[in-house]
């Protein structure tokens, strides 16, 4: 399965590496430890759960399942 977590830098960075280029199953290694890298990736994490809202009076912010205002009063 690819997404775009596992499309990240480090597989990239990772297929590079000499010693998995070596290696018979270094891209498939690659994908693998990419995409354990972008598991625990704090910017995706919260990039997969934080969502910008527009409101007519504003913006809110959601957060899982919770939603907070941002707008000035």
């Amino acid at each position: 399965m690819t997404t775009a977590l596992t499309e990240h830098w480090t597989e990239r960075m990772l297929a590079g590496c000499p010693g998995l280029a070596r290696h018979d199953r270094g891209p498939q290694v690659a994908r693998v430890a990419a995409a354990a890298l972008a598991a625990v990736d704090p910017r995706a994490r919260i990039e997969s759960c934080v969502h910008r809202l527009v409101k007519p009076r504003g913006v809110a912010a959601v957060v899982g399942e919770y939603v907070f205002d941002l707008a000035d009063d």
